[in-house]
């Protein structure tokens, strides 16, 4: 029988019980409750450090901050990659935000649109070989994400014809700045930002890696 949980920051072994014994609507309810509400454990010591940084941030893309919610190390404590599972958040770890709003996917994928196209048609070109290696990659990546109801902001470079993707960018820079210097505020390297289409793409993407976590999980104890 799954053994289940009341806290809203499980250790990564009580998370490990659960997602072992787990059946798919367990990993929905996990992924609806303890994923994308709530205060991540990063700002456990100042939750309304947290809501003021969405709200502003909301305000900013001209969205709803519900919209808005962290995942990754800083929602629990800890990573839940498989090949990094229960590795503590720290000054070196991102602050991932999803953002779950059909508009903004939208408009993000018009700018990536206009960035393959200007590419396509060498209206643009790489500065480097390493910028023209990432651009390769990204050109592919983001297509597959697409198609998959997602898109990372970091993957299309900050233009301003590209308006949302640049709006979207300066915003992490002010609020990178916001976070740091507040009095209350954490260390961390960066803040990363994934748009999804809808709610269906985002509980789709997470059930999608906690499966593949759940897989590892039951190898490492069948070893």
């Amino acid at each position: 029988m799954i053994k289940k949980f009341q806290s809203i920051y499980p250790t990564k072994e009580e998370l490990k019980e659960f997602l072992v014994n787990s059946k798919d609507l367990d990993i929905e309810c996990f992924i609806q409750q303890w994923l994308s509400e709530g205060p991540p454990h990063a700002f456990k010591g100042d939750p309304f450090l947290f809501e003021n940084f969405r709200i502003k941030l909301a305000k900013q893309l001209m969205i709803n901050a519900k919209e808005i919610t962290m995942i990754g190390s800083a929602r629990l404590g800890y990573s839940l990659k498989p090949k990094y599972y229960g590795r503590e958040f720290s000054s070196t770890s991102d602050l991932d935000l999803a953002i779950i709003s059909d508009k903004l996917f939208n408009n993000c994928s018009k700018d990536n649109s206009t960035w393959m196209r200007e590419y396509d048609s060498n209206k643009i070109k790489p500065k480097n070989t390493v910028e023209s290696n990432f651009w390769k990659d990204n050109y592919i990546i983001n297509s597959y994400n697409l198609k998959n109801g997602f898109i990372d902001i970091n993957k299309i470079p900050s233009y301003r014809n590209y308006t949302t993707i640049f709006l979207i960018r300066n915003s992490i820079f002010y609020f990178t700045s916001f976070l740091c210097n507040n009095n209350d505020g954490i260390i961390f390297s960066k803040i990363t930002i994934r748009v999804y289409k809808d709610w269906h793409y985002f509980i789709k993407q997470n059930n999608l890696n906690l499966s593949l976590l759940k897989d590892e999980l039951i190898k490492g104890i069948k070893l």
